[in-house]
């Protein structure tokens, strides 16, 4: 991917507060991440523009099915869907949300004109790749994958660490979810939580133009969507990388 010229950082991000924070914490959030009128961008093109599929896991395998599909079912096939969803989470790991696979879209030439394109263009830039690197200390990072997502009512993400297999093929050091979330209750759930053996240390709420970032690997969760949360908890999720 080609760098772009623009720079959509908040260039008063103060560098080294940041640092300090997160070498003791191994995680942090960052308001005002981007420029607000590219925050407002992309916070449109999630909220209108997007062709969203659900994802989920069915045994091993994570899949994604385009809501425009799982709509045209017949609602027994509906349910039937909702109930494997649910009965793999009792006795394994699951997961689902609605996604956009934005890498993919972008080499596919898929939606060419959803900003996501220039969002995965700026996020592999060196705008953005030397202020992560320069953050974390970090210098082998070399490009960040990315994807879309939106909660809604009964969405979650069970514990795990995003820990790769294997280090050559999946050599993950930073997650991050860039939120893009109007007006988040807490109550609502969609809560990023992380958690060290079995408890909950701490919680990132959902926010607006906000840089959750944190150190790879490392228990976390984000929490079940309750039936009365009336938006979506919109954000761009991924990984800064080695491999």
């Amino acid at each position: 991917m080609d760098n772009i010229v623009e720079n959509w950082m908040n260039e008063s991000l103060p560098l080294k507060v940041l640092q300090e924070e997160l070498r003791q914490k191994t995680r942090i959030a960052i308001p005002d991440f981007l420029k607000t009128s590219i925050a407002d961008r992309l916070y449109d093109c999630l909220d209108r523009e997007v062709p969203w599929e659900a994802a989920f896991r069915e045994g091993e395998q994570s899949r994604s099915i385009p809501l425009a599909e799982i709509k045209s079912w017949p609602p027994a096939r509906q349910q039937k869907l909702m109930t494997d969803i649910i009965g793999q989470a009792r006795t394994d790991y699951q997961f689902f949300y609605n996604r956009y696979p934005i890498v993919e879209a972008y080499i596919a030439g898929r939606d060419p004109h959803l900003i996501l394109h220039r969002f995965i263009e700026f996020w592999n830039s060196a705008h953005i790749l030397n202020f992560i690197r320069e953050l974390t200390g970090d210098h082998e990072i070399r490009k960040g994958e990315a994807q879309a997502t939106a909660y809604l009512p009964g969405h979650f993400l069970m514990y795990h660490s995003d820990k790769g297999a294997d280090v050559q093929t999946d050599d993950r050091r930073y997650a991050f979810v860039y939120n893009l979330t109007r007006e988040w209750q807490s109550h609502w759930g969609g809560l990023l939580q992380f958690v060290q053996d079995g408890r909950v240390t701490e919680t990132f709420v959902p926010g607006y133009n906000t840089l959750s970032l944190f150190k790879v690997p490392q228990g976390h969760q984000v929490s079940y969507v309750t039936p009365f949360a009336t938006r979506p908890r919109y954000g761009i999720t991924g990984w800064f990388r080695a491999d």
